[in-house]
């Protein structure tokens, strides 16, 4: 394995006959706004250098817009109201606002070791079920404290008159235009389809993220790995990517299984020690074979 420190540029070789991939999910950005990504327009991944980048061209009145309804949306807009004073702030939602996480007590329980061993047991559309289900308890929404903050910086903004938080709700962007002074954002009514317009210096995209279904890192490896019927890895319950009789190296996913061990397995830190436990007890249990497999042969 080839790593390059990102500092100074400089390679280093690793050689290891196990290796544990966490390179995670990747951002995601809307088709239509893809070929608009730059200093401008871009994912909420790069807020703090493509702000820190900006902040010479910015202005004392800045404007900002800010697509999504999630977590991240909802701390960027907190954030930009404090740092900016006399900033003109616009949030953009699909739909009727920032909902809450799913927090129920019992629905939580999707977060326990038990649950990942049901949702690996269930077939694929099963699986593609319950976790469509299960996606309110850690996407799309706010937790209790920035729905609270969020409601109450808008309430205030309304009642002081000073009318810099602006919370459009139902609308979708469909056009944007980017020039050196700006960026026009071109929005639509979901329902009345009433047209809109909106003037920004940043545009933020708080769309979330994917989660690779093969991930770059495993491309040497794809002519030994295993795929189920539906095209996707085989991976086993203790995270292990099944490979071919060939190659010997034990490839283990740690966070970049949601699709096949459940919401746990990935963006949430609740089973960070579970999965490592798991990982690494498979580990010893997968040496020890091969261990008396080698001496089964040399007693040959």
């Amino acid at each position: 394995m080839i790593s390059r420190d990102p500092r100074d540029g400089t390679t280093h070789e690793h050689l290891s006959r196990n290796v544990v991939l966490a390179t995670g999910h990747v951002p995601y950005v809307l088709e239509s706004f893809q070929k608009h990504v730059g200093e401008r327009v871009f994912h909420a991944s790069e807020f703090l250098p493509r702000m820190t980048a900006l902040r010479e061209n910015l202005g004392r009145a800045p404007r900002f817009a800010i697509i999504g309804a999630g977590q991240t949306a909802g701390e960027i807009i907190l954030y930009l109201a404090g740092e900016h004073p006399n900033a003109q702030i616009h949030s953009l939602v699909r739909h009727g606002g920032f909902k809450m996480y799913e927090l129920g007590h019992f629905s939580n329980e999707a977060y326990l070791p038990a649950e990942t061993d049901y949702f690996y047991g269930l077939e694929s559309e099963a699986r593609e079920r319950a976790l469509a289900r299960a996606r309110a308890t850690n996407y799309s929404a706010v937790d209790p404290d920035v729905s609270t903050a969020l409601y109450q910086a808008a309430y205030q903004d309304r009642l002081s008159g000073t009318n810099r938080l602006h919370m459009h709700r139902r609308v979708e962007v469909t056009d944007l235009a980017v020039a050196e002074s700006g960026v026009r954002l071109t929005t639509c009514e979901v329902y009345t389809e009433e047209a809109g317009a909106i003037e920004a210096d940043a545009v933020i995209l708080c769309t979330g993220y994917t989660e690779p279904q093969f991930p770059t890192a495993l491309e040497p490896f794809a002519p030994h790995l295993s795929h189920d019927a539906d095209g996707l890895l085989n991976v086993t319950r203790g995270y292990r990517a099944e490979n071919s009789d060939r190659c010997t190296v034990g490839i283990y996913l740690d966070g970049m299984t949601e699709w096949r061990h459940g919401i746990a397995s990935a963006t949430s830190f609740s089973q960070m020690a579970t999965k490592a436990d798991t990982v690494h007890r498979d580990l010893q249990a997968t040496i020890a074979r091969q261990q008396q497999g080698a001496s089964a042969a040399f007693a040959v």
